[in-house]
């Protein structure tokens, strides 16, 4: 368990962690009490949950009427006078809405098409004002003077840390934050933008499972320690710490993080880029595991395979059309207590007088033999196993354990598969015994509190677009000879340079800054000096030139200096024939936050200024052309 420290802070704050998972999502909170040690909870309570109190996840799931309004969320959505009533007034099902902000068009077209009119901004705000709803329901309900904490805290007092893939970057984050905008959980000006974080589902299972005692005995020297968050979408898998959170749904987050003491205090450092494992290239027909960044291994994709296979299975049975029904019992049943491929297992799906020996069906049972549904869990199991493996030739740390968590992580054949690989290797496989399908929810709340992870590494390269002064001694600017052009100074530049900032795979802690010094030619200070920040992601350690693998670059935000510190800062240069201005300043990225950051940064009268900061994220804005960078 963590040691935590009274909160120092001199006002009440309620934290909120959402947990939006692809097929499933959960809340946690802490109350946060100046001079009391927080303590993090769970909101375990939903409208239409069979069990309250015990279940502290539902579907992520909405029906949307023929107007688009939502009018059914999480555990309403199967309900079932809610299902007839959408039949009957032909309602849209949404569900694995998350996996739209996917970078992949491949994942795209394998699912069903959002409501017309919606997108998946709209779809997430809907569903995070659902889940902040229930929140405070909860809250209001189960607290002695509920009510009075709640509206307590409302005045600009409620944070919110929001999980994602290991993946997602940039304009995933903005989306996040345009939703929680339009859900009404913060405001788009600074101060409510302040209250709202990201993090990784990696980062958050880590917090996790050092609540749950990982770092009791831990050391520098000692081994390392993966977690597996296995989910219905995907599974998270770090070294050191890392990856969990979803229960039937998801996606594979790869992050590796190593212990580091600092002040005599152990923490964390990510210690290679973070990936998630998924299954892009899946079908209802086939399944091909691929381990690269963005595949899907979830427990979902287990549901799946069984749906092809029974699908052929039972294509001439009698019982053909009860597929749906025979995969819905398997999914919430079947699928759950299988443990031993050595003994049978059984969908009850139908009624005591249906029977179909031919095909395995007695007294409204479909008999499966144990082979059978193991081979329905071999390509997610093989993946993980895959990507476990993939991992020991990236991290430099060997590893002696594994703690398996997420909703997946309840499966005793998943367990029992991956201890019965690793053990022999000598990596013991670990269920933390608390709650596992909430692990990134509260892992969540303890990445705002605990703040453990000190270091993380740069996913890509970036830097900025320059032209650089002609050097007739160089090939290089010979071969660019016809792109030359004369500058505003009169002298004659070569464009399409690039100026490295923050090479990948570098790590860097939260105060690092990294920053290139750069310089402006003007016509006239009635301007702005703008540039954009450039992510390469090519395999070439040193990259001096953007047109020889412009397709290995990505446009970032724009970032700008306005007029009236152009006018103050810029110097008027007469030792020339061309009479002209120049702008001396750095471009700055601030690396070590979940979120990337960059400004411009120059000195008035010997003291350092900066732009407002800018998050870094992909947009579809043309590049702007800017006169001279040295």
């Amino acid at each position: 368990m963590i040691d935590r420290k009274p909160y120092a802070g001199t006002t009440r704050i309620l934290v909120l962690g959402i947990d939006v998972g692809t097929t499933y999502s959960g809340i946690s909170y802490s109350i946060l009490d100046p001079g009391q040690v927080p303590e993090i909870k769970h909101v375990t309570r939903f409208p239409a949950q069979d069990r309250a109190g015990a279940d502290s996840k539902i579907p992520s799931i909405m029906y949307y009427d023929q107007k688009g309004v939502a009018r059914a969320f999480g555990a309403e959505a199967l309900d079932e006078g809610v299902i007839d009533q959408a039949y009957q007034e032909d309602w849209t099902k949404v569900e694995w809405f998350k996996l739209f902000l996917a970078k992949s068009e491949s994942v795209h077209q394998k699912l069903k098409p959002l409501p017309s009119g919606k997108t998946p901004t709209l779809v997430f705000a809907d569903f995070l004002g659902y889940l902040f709803r229930c929140a405070e329901k909860y809250i209001r309900e189960t607290h002695h003077n509920g009510d009075t904490l709640w509206e307590g805290v409302q005045a600009g007092q409620v944070h919110f840390v929001l999980t994602h893939p290991n993946a997602w970057e940039g304009i995933q984050q903005s989306q996040l934050r345009d939703a929680a905008v339009k859900a009404g959980l913060i405001s788009s000006n600074p101060a409510g933008q302040s209250r709202l974080q990201f993090v990784t589902e990696g980062e958050a299972s880590l917090h996790f499972c050092l609540q749950q005692g990982l770092g009791q005995s831990m050391s520098k020297s000692e081994k390392g320690t993966l977690i597996i968050d296995a989910g219905g979408i995907a599974v998270v898998i770090l070294v050191w710490v890392a990856a969990a959170d979803k229960p039937t749904g998801g996606t594979i987050d790869i992050s590796v993080y190593a212990p580091t003491s600092i002040a005599n205090k152990i923490g964390f450092e990510e210690i290679a880029t973070p990936h998630c494992l998924s299954f892009l290239n899946y079908s209802l027909l086939h399944v091909v595991p691929t381990i690269f960044p963005g595949q899907f291994n979830g427990s979902v994709f287990v549901t799946l395979e069984a749906k092809r296979a029974l699908a052929e299975k039972l294509n001439k049975s009698k019982f053909a059309d009860d597929l749906d029904e025979i995969i819905r019992r398997f999914d919430s049943s079947t699928k759950i207590m299988f443990r031993n491929p050595k003994e049978p297992s059984f969908i009850r799906f139908g009624r005591p007088k249906d029977n179909e020996a031919a095909y395995g069906i007695r007294n409204g049972q479909l008999r499966l033999s144990g082979d059978e549904v193991a081979s329905f869990f071999e390509p997610s199991v093989q993946s993980i196993i895959d990507a476990v493996t993939s991992i020991g030739f990236d991290a430099s740390n060997s590893v002696s354990r594994a703690f398996l968590v997420g909703g997946f992580a309840a499966s005793d054949h998943l367990y029992n598969s991956l201890k019965a690989h690793f053990d022999p290797l000598g990596i013991q496989i670990v269920r933390p015994d608390a709650h596992i399908n909430k692990a990134v929810s509260d892992g969540a709340i303890g990445y705002h509190i605990d703040h453990q992870v000190s270091v993380r590494v740069a996913r890509a390269t970036y830097g900025v677009r320059i032209s650089q002064y002609f050097n007739s001694q160089l090939s290089s600017h010979q071969r660019r000879l016809h792109k030359a052009y004369t500058d505003s100074a009169g002298d004659r530049m070569v464009p399409d340079g690039f100026a490295l900032i923050l090479r990948k795979n570098t790590k860097v802690s939260e105060t690092q800054e990294f920053q290139t010094s750069v310089m402006y030619s003007l016509d006239s200070t009635d301007t702005t000096c703008s540039t954009k920040i450039q992510q390469y992601n090519g395999a070439t350690e040193s990259v001096d030139w953007m047109d020889e693998e412009e397709d290995k670059f990505v446009s970032l935000c724009s970032i700008s200096m306005d007029r009236a510190t152009v006018r103050r800062i810029a110097k008027l240069q007469t030792h020339t024939s061309h009479r002209h201005w120049r702008v001396d300043c750095d471009i700055l990225l601030s690396f070590g936050l979940t979120e990337l950051k960059a400004q411009f940064v120059w000195k008035e009268n010997g003291v350092e200024q900066r732009s407002p900061a800018a998050l870094v994220y992909p947009d579809n804005k043309p590049n702007v052309v800017y006169s001279k960078f040295q």
